[in-house]
């Protein structure tokens, strides 16, 4: 895949219109395969911080927004400002919602697939080219990586009957050389999703 023409050729993710609004989401790291430290690195430029992947869980808040076009989307600025509890400067805006900054690093959706929700479920496939400064010796030059990430999610109920939104990410590596993204990955880090509302947060 090269990275520096893709452009997705479907708009963003569209998710059920019940899930506007807040919700507590917990991530937990279930297995990593291959380059575990590029797996790090992925994981560190789409939003990770403290003790890395092999924390046992992950926990912030995450937000929906109503999109120009009426769907129901993530407020990908937001749940990354919060996975990194609001110490980086995080720019997105939802007309233009396949990039984003966080400091030095840059991301892009370049690929994108959808399965839109129905009584089944829900989820995406996206491939991003994150752009970040080399440093040491190289300075300012700009480094590029990549990873995919492929989520679905389905409604559930949590032992007390409240609504949750269960999901399954796995996010894949590759090696990246001017530009193209090899085809085999090196590196797979699978995690699971879990989200229910906020009790004391306005939705």
């Amino acid at each position: 895949a090269d990275l520096l023409t893709l452009k997705p050729e479907v708009a963003d993710v569209a998710y059920p219109p019940s899930l506007i609004g807040s919700w507590q989401c917990q991530r937990e790291v279930l297995e990593i395969e291959g380059d575990g430290e590029q797996a790090e690195q992925a994981w560190r430029a789409l939003g990770g911080i403290g003790d890395g992947l092999k924390r046992p869980e992950e926990k912030y808040i995450t937000r929906y927004i109503e999109s120009p076009a009426g769907e129901i989307v993530l407020d990908r600025g937001f749940e990354v400002a919060s996975r990194m509890h609001g110490n980086a400067g995080v720019t997105w805006d939802f007309r233009t919602p396949d990039t984003l900054t966080s400091g030095p690093t840059e991301l892009a959706v370049v690929q994108r697939s959808v399965e839109r929700p129905s009584d089944d479920g829900w989820g995406y496939n996206e491939l991003f080219r994150i752009t970040t400064t080399a440093g040491g010796l190289l300075g300012d030059s700009r480094l590029i990586k990549t990873a995919r990430v492929k989520r679905r999610y389905r409604r559930s109920y949590t032992d007390a009957g409240d609504r949750a939104i269960e999901g399954l990410e796995i996010m894949k590596t590759y090696r990246v050389l001017d530009g193209v993204a090899g085809e085999l990955p090196t590196s797979s880090t699978k995690s699971r999703i879990t989200m229910v509302r906020p009790p004391s947060i306005d939705r």
